[in-house]
């Protein structure tokens, strides 16, 4: 049921797989192994969005915050039947860009989400 939905978004529907594995391990208890299978998927899907809007976030993480704020601009101005959806969906792009602008590679603890 979780997958059917995303099947239909191209962008989303080249990493049904990696979902579907997230989810299963979600669904076992394995939440780092979830979250650690969805951060590449989460990046994957704003590098294809960037993409098919003609824009590039280049190599490693360092545009993807800028992109998020472009995506949340998007999402928030369309004003159609989906708007609280698209709401929530802006508001957990905006902490994960929060998170992004947070994490230096060098950091070794375990960050709460």
């Amino acid at each position: 049921m979780l997958l059917e939905r995303y099947r239909k978004v191209p962008v989303v529907k080249e990493f049904q797989a990696s979902i579907s594995e997230a989810l299963e391990a979600a669904h076992l208890g394995l939440f780092h192994a979830a979250v650690s299978t969805l951060f590449p998927v989460i990046e994957g899907i704003i590098r294809e969005c960037a993409s098919s809007g003609g824009r590039s976030v280049g190599q490693g993480t360092q545009k993807l915050p800028g992109e998020i704020d472009e995506m949340i601009k998007f999402e928030t101005t369309k004003g159609d039947s989906a708007a609280g959806e698209r709401i929530g969906f802006s508001r957990s792009l905006n902490s994960f860009s929060q998170l992004l602008c947070s994490f230096k590679p060098a950091d070794s603890q375990v960050i709460e989400i």
